[in-house]
């Protein structure tokens, strides 16, 4: 037997126990604690030092004092001291300052009922499931507003879903009315929950209602909401009381082409002649439906009335027919309504004529009535007869304002009449165009990828693989079609709402797959010993073909069967071939056999570079391990190992040694890099600057499309390594200087004559920073080499140059008459490398030389300075230059 109960652990009075007190008051104490617990809080990490008696705490994770360790278990002050108990699972506490019951389920404590948010089901009276998660039973339900408005909200993801109300009769619907697979408003009925019928729909951008299953016939709706109309006619038209409110319950965009005072044929009389049927030309190309409403003004200006026969403008019957065919041969798909002019009580018409009586002519309003009418039917065109529409020269007083023109309620009446009658005029119903294949059907080699498109937007394609007839329940065509081994039949049909299907489009392809490249083992390339090339191909039964001279195999050439032993320079190429299958790719692989490992090369390259420069070594035989010294000594396989580019900040001679095992150790690779850091031209803006030993930056057209590439080519432009887009370019060919290399260095040969490369002038103000930095040596100690123009407050220009003429160095600055020379070159030192520096900033100029500030090379107090880039004979025929730009800056 347990010396505790089973569930709160209480201790029990043993037999023959002393001090049984001791044990009762223990399990009195216990039960005070654990029995309908309430602790005062489960996040509260530290024992409470004024904690009274009885007081309790949920242990949490990482607590200290005397809960330290006890997280989860239950913490009682009883006695003064601290009491813990470790709880089972299926205990039930209060916490005070959350209000909420939590309950411990043999690991931790969750919330156990309250206030949950998100709740997954909620069921009042009633039972919710994954479906209906929220589930009401109840004899009414009510939303109430909180404050002033209500709304219920049903909201779906896309349009082609549902958000709608559906009404039940024994949990069988019965109505439904919402957004039901589109975004306008469908109203439907269903007797038995399973069948449905559309009874009303409200288009969501025109507000138009349209009752698909009226009595009056297969489908009554309104088939022009959301098209474009065109109206023409007399101001009955351009007045736009009918017009307007006609447009509104169409649902259509209108554009108002009517004329006041028009007439459609040829009028000589007063009235506007031709101007409606001009404005058959101005019809946009897309309008759906086009109506003109001719013959009041052509009846009172007594228009030529003319014969059904007539088909020219001079006529009324001739000017009709010869409107309507201009409309269709700008677009036959449109549809055209003839509108029929009521009859009026105006006496204003020339010659006093009226509805009825005739004009100077001798024709009736009747007659060029009858006109219109002959020639709709003549042309195939629907008419509407506003003599029918109640609106006449016996109700003017309440539908004219004038006796002849529309007031508001006669053209509200004049709008409902031409509805109702277009409810009954359908546009034409066009078909969709027909599905076009990226491949013409036939046979191909190898596989191809098929994609089919259709010209008309929004049409969605069903195709079939098998050669059966497709339709709108076949695959949707959603991505290019990959054709398999063999021959397939691909059909497809085009499906769009409101059009004909399109005609099916077939083709018949036949794919003959090409046999696999063949693979070498090991791949081309350079190895130290002979090399024992196997030759596989990934297609079964295929025959492989090879050449060891480099030409071309055919499958005259022999016959691979065993592995080839190269133990000298060879080129290998290999073609597969199997009956029934295209040949293969040829493949081709080159062997080189080397004892010795290729030399270290550096990039960049040795030079004299100003700022700390990012130097790799690289090795042209795979495999190879460089090691590397920086200190001028030669390099052993003791030395550094080499694994990412070296930084090198100071002047350092850099040396590197490649082995690898069984080949001999390469020769040793030497590179010295003299730094600068005087002075950094990227710390100016806008800085440029240009590296003759930068084959990137060199091009031989002046567009930097044609890379220079080699010794004695001509250079047409340098690129401004700073960023800045000062590029140096010359147009001229004979004018390009070379670029010329020993294999150590680079530079730029002119040849003291006419050789230039020329910038577009690049000025800065004092207030700004500029800067041009490059590397020469002095040619020929008697020439005077000009190379960078600078101008100061437009006149005179004061000339930066390279000038060892006399000694003189790198600035001659004219200004106010006086001319000064900088710098401090001797003719001794003319044939050394020197570093020169022009550098502008807050309107100063000063030189530097070899990276120190040129003695009296300091010139301010200039508007603009700028430079035109290298150059001879520029601008002055004395200051040409001989010299080369070496290997520059970066």
């Amino acid at each position: 037997m347990s010396d505790t109960t089973p569930n709160l652990r209480l201790p029990y009075i043993l037999p023959q126990q002393a001090q049984k007190h001791v044990t009762h008051n223990e399990a009195i104490r216990a039960l005070d604690a654990l029995v309908q617990i309430s602790v005062a809080s489960r996040t509260t990490t530290s024992p409470p030092t004024s904690a009274t008696e009885g007081a309790r705490y949920i242990v949490p994770s990482g607590a200290t004092g005397a809960w330290s360790g006890a997280a989860t278990r239950i913490a009682a002050f009883q006695d003064g001291a601290w009491t813990l108990f470790t709880p089972l699972e299926g205990w039930l506490v209060w916490v005070q300052d959350e209000d909420q019951i939590y309950a411990f389920d043999g690991q931790a404590w969750g919330k156990a009922g309250g206030s949950v948010n998100p709740a997954p089901f909620v069921g009042v009276n009633a039972t919710a499931d994954v479906t209906n998660r929220l589930a009401v039973n109840a004899a009414a339900s009510l939303f109430n507003h909180d404050g002033t408005d209500h709304r219920q909200k049903i909201n779906k993801a896309a349009a082609a879903n549902t958000a709608s109300t559906i009404f039940q009769t024994g949990f069988s619907a019965r109505a439904e009315m919402g957004l039901t697979g589109d975004d306008n408003f469908h109203v439907k009925v269903s007797p038995d929950g399973t069948t449905w019928k559309e009874a009303l729909v409200v288009d969501r951008v025109t507000g138009a209602v349209s009752l698909p299953l009226t009595t009056l016939g297969a489908g009554l709706t309104n088939p022009w909401a959301g098209k474009k109309w065109a109206a023409l006619g007399t101001s009955i038209t351009a007045g736009g009381l009918y017009v307007s409110p006609l447009a509104t319950l169409l649902g259509v965009t209108v554009v108002n082409q009517g004329v006041s005072g028009g007439c459609i044929a040829v009028n000589a009389n007063g009235g506007g002649s031709l101007a409606i049927y001009n404005q058959v030309a101005n019809i946009a190309a897309d309008a759906d439906l086009v109506t003109i409403e001719p013959g009041m003004n052509d009846f009172g200006y007594f228009s030529t009335l003319g014969t059904i026969a007539d088909t020219t403008t001079a006529t009324f019957y001739g000017a009709l027919h010869a409107a309507g065919v201009a409309v269709f041969a700008a677009n036959p798909q449109r549809t055209l309504v003839f509108i029929i002019t009521y009859n009026n009580s105006s006496t204003n018409y020339p010659g006093g004529a009226n509805w009825n009586t005739p004009n100077s002519n001798g024709n009736t309003i009747a007659q060029f009535q009858q006109a219109i009418r002959d020639v709709a039917r003549k042309l195939g065109c629907p008419f509407i007869d506003i003599s029918e529409s109640g609106i006449s020269a016996q109700t003017a007083s309440l539908y004219m304002y004038d006796g002849l023109h529309l007031n508001t309620t006669g053209g509200q009446r004049y709008a409902q009449f031409c509805y109702d009658r277009l409810l009954f005029v359908k546009p034409p119903v066009l078909q969709v165009a027909p599905p076009a294949f990226s491949l013409a059907a036939g046979t191909y080699t190898a596989p191809r990828t098929l994609t089919i498109t259709c010209g008309t937007a929004g049409a969605a394609i069903y195709v079939t693989t098998d050669g059966t007839t497709p339709t709108a329940a076949s695959a949707l065509y959603t991505a290019p079609i990959a054709l398999p081994n063999g021959t397939t039949t691909v059909k497809a049909i085009a499906v769009k709402s409101g059009m004909l299907d399109s005609a099916i489009t077939t083709a018949a392809y036949t794919v003959q797959d090409q046999v696999a490249t063949p693979a070498f083992t090991p791949a081309g390339g350079t190895y130290a010993t002979t090399q024992t090339v196997t030759i596989a191909c990934a297609t079964a039964g295929a025959t492989i073909y090879y050449t060891t001279d480099g030409s071309a195999p055919t499958t005259g050439s022999p016959v691979y069967s065993a592995p080839i032993s190269v133990a000298a320079n060879m080129t290998i190429n290999a073609l597969a071939a199997k009956a029934g299958l295209a040949n293969s790719a040829v493949a081709t692989a080159a062997y080189t056999i080397s004892s010795t490992v290729a030399t270290p090369t550096f990039s960049p390259a040795a030079g004299t570079y100003v700022g700390t420069q990012t130097v790799a070594i690289a090795c042209g035989t795979p495999g190879a391990t460089i090691y590397y010294t920086t200190d001028g000594s030669t390099p052993t396989t003791a030395s550094a190992v080499y694994s990412a580019p070296l930084s090198i900040a100071a002047t350092t001679t850099l040396k590197a040694l490649a082995a690898k095992a069984g080949m001999t150790n390469s020769a040793v690779a030497t590179a010295t890099y003299t730094i600068s850091t005087s002075f950094t031209p990227a710390s100016l803006s806008p800085a440029m600057w240009y590296d003759a030993s930068d084959l990137s930056t060199l091009f031989q057209d002046t567009a930097g499309t044609v890379p220079v590439t080699a010794d004695g080519q001509a250079v047409a432009r340098i690129n401004d390594k700073s960023g800045n887009g000062r590029h140096l370019t010359q147009a001229t060919a004979s004018k390009r200087p070379l670029y010329k290399t020993d294999g150590t260095k680079s530079w730029l040969l002119f040849d003291g004559v006419d050789d230039e490369l020329m910038a577009a002038a690049t000025y800065t103000t004092p207030s700004g920073g500029w800067a041009l930095c490059w590397a020469t040596k002095q040619a020929s100690p008697s020439a005077n080499n000009h190379c960078v123009v600078f101008g100061g407050g437009g006149s005179p220009n004061n000339y930066a140059t390279d000038a060892f003429l006399y000694g003189q160095p790198c600035i001659l600055a004219s200004g106010s008459g006086v001319t000064d020379r900088g710098g401090s070159f001797s003719t001794a030192s003319a044939g050394n490398d020197h570093t020169n520096i022009f550098n502008v900033s807050a309107g100063t100029m000063t030189i530097y030389q070899d990276g120190a500030a040129s003695s009296g090379g300091t010139y301010s107090g200039y508007t603009t300075f700028a430079t035109y880039g290298f150059g001879h004979a520029y601008g002055n025929p004395t200051y040409t230059y001989g010299g080369r730009i070496y290997q520059g800056l970066v």
